[in-house]
């Protein structure tokens, strides 16, 4: 990634009731940070509110273990995803603590 000419995109995979959709996320995302996830899950509920109309979207959403997700050492979710998640009506899988979940 270090060439001159390197682009990077920057989107994230939204898998729900067997249909796969591939949301793109901004030129200048923040990346692998909590207002990275903000913006992730903000996206996500875009995607499910065009997706599921008329019907209940999901309010369960799965994400791994990553930055701006949960902290590495203590396994607790970070601030950042975590008030995204409320906002948008969503709740995280793996709940506000990983720390026993495997990677």
């Amino acid at each position: 990634m270090n060439s001159k000419d390197t682009v990077r995109v920057w989107f994230t995979p939204v898998l729900t009731r067997g249909k796969l959709h591939i949301e793109h996320l901004s030129a200048n995302f923040p990346g692998e940070t909590e207002e990275g996830a903000a913006e992730m899950v903000a996206r996500v509920r875009a995607a499910l509110n065009i997706r599921f109309q008329g019907s209940t979207p999901p309010k369960l959403l799965f994400s791994d273990r990553g930055n701006g997700f949960y902290d590495a050492g203590s396994g607790t979710i970070t601030a950042g995803y975590q008030q995204a998640l409320r906002a948008h009506g969503l709740k995280a899988f793996f709940g506000d603590n990983v720390s026993v979940q495997p990677g």
